[in-house]
């Protein structure tokens, strides 16, 4: 889980994104601040949907994002 950004290392804002596989040339570039703990059937959902020339999905997929405290994930 990474934070999205324009070609200006100080412009990430509200929107990040999840890689499905390794994507090594992004390594270092962007600020990764979580993981994935549950619900990777939903990403695979996300990367399996039909897309339009833009390369958005073609139908609209909803997510729940909480937040979990480091200190409480590694309690559970």
């Amino acid at each position: 889980l990474s934070m999205a950004r324009t070609p200006d290392e100080n412009s990430a804002g509200s929107q990040f994104f999840i890689c499905a596989a390794a994507v090594n040339r992004l390594d270092n570039q962007y600020t990764v601040f979580g993981q994935v703990i549950s619900g990777l059937e939903v990403i695979q959902q996300i990367v399996n949907t039909p897309r339009d020339n833009r390369d958005n999905p073609k139908e609209k997929i909803a997510m729940e994002v909480s937040i979990i405290p480091r200190s409480k994930a590694l309690e559970e």
